[in-house]
């Protein structure tokens, strides 16, 4: 027959666990809760774009019904509200419209998530350089 014998734990080792958990508890209770919208401000869309106008030098006659349909699509769409810079605060940029925006916009909610991911609407205009 074989036995087991166990030890009871020493009071050093009991004072050396109490003292952990309470350092521990202490530590835990000093983290300054996370404000999700700490970081972010709130934007209400503010403008409504109308597309920009077209100068009929540049379109041939080939290409006209494409580029007016073109000019409905971005109207109905109000895609200058997002990818024309400042029109998110009410000022939008009209030298540079639908060129983009340095304005990011939470694709995922910064409520749940610490990082959300940010997109910054692109420049949609067929120029690498508009203005």
């Amino acid at each position: 027959m074989h036995y087991l014998i166990v030890k009871a734990p020493n009071m050093r080792n009991r004072c050396l666990g109490i003292c952990g958990l309470l350092i521990l508890s202490v530590a835990c209770s000093t983290v300054e809760s996370y404000d999700p919208l700490e970081d972010y401000t709130e934007l209400e869309p503010a403008t409504a774009l109308d597309a920009p106008t077209v100068n009929p030098e540049f379109v041939s006659l080939d290409d006209r019904d494409a580029v007016l349909h073109g000019e409905y699509m971005i109207e109905l769409l109000g895609c200058g509200s997002c990818h024309t810079n400042g029109a998110f605060s009410g000022t939008p940029d009209w030298d540079r419209q639908l060129a983009g925006s340095r304005t990011g916009i939470a694709y995922t909610n910064p409520l749940v998530e610490r990082l959300p991911g940010i997109v910054y609407p692109p420049n949609i205009t067929p120029f690498q350089y508009p203005g």
